[in-house]
């Protein structure tokens, strides 16, 4: 995999401070409402999103275009955001992973913790709330 400057990347490559403008995004949710919601919201900071359906979608689009951060939702079709954070991270992926959920419940943001999700954050999302973790994901100060 390589980088937007045709460096090599592992996948399991160590983490880079990336600046906001041009970040890319991987955006995985099954519902394309809220798909479009957060993917105009990213691009309206100047991020370029990419979109998963899935989690396999989402391991498949890893392997082959990289990104600075991946943001999925809990509940997918098949294995779920959880689960996509833990095979994310059991393939060496370093990549910032952000759980994002429409059911307040603290058993599954401790999940996702758990398994080494970056952030956990609940839907509906505050633009705001929103830039601040990417910054905080990808180790930028304002």
């Amino acid at each position: 995999m390589n980088d937007r400057e045709g460096r090599r990347l592992e996948f399991g490559a160590a983490r880079q401070v990336v600046p906001l403008s041009g970040a890319r995004v991987l955006v995985v949710d099954d519902e394309s409402d809220c798909t479009d919601i957060l993917s105009d919201m990213l691009k309206s900071f100047g991020m370029k999103v990419v979109e998963a359906g899935s989690a396999e979608q989402a391991l498949t689009l890893l392997q082959s275009q990289p990104v600075d951060l991946v943001i999925t939702d809990i509940d997918l079709p098949g294995a779920t955001g959880i689960d996509l954070t833990g095979e994310i991270r059991r393939r060496g992926g370093q990549v910032p992973v952000v759980v994002v959920s429409g059911r307040a419940s603290i058993p599954h943001a401790v999940q996702a913790l758990k398994r080494r999700a970056d952030d956990y954050l609940q839907k509906p999302v505050d633009p705001a709330t929103l830039v601040g973790i990417v910054l905080a994901v990808l180790r930028l100060t304002t």
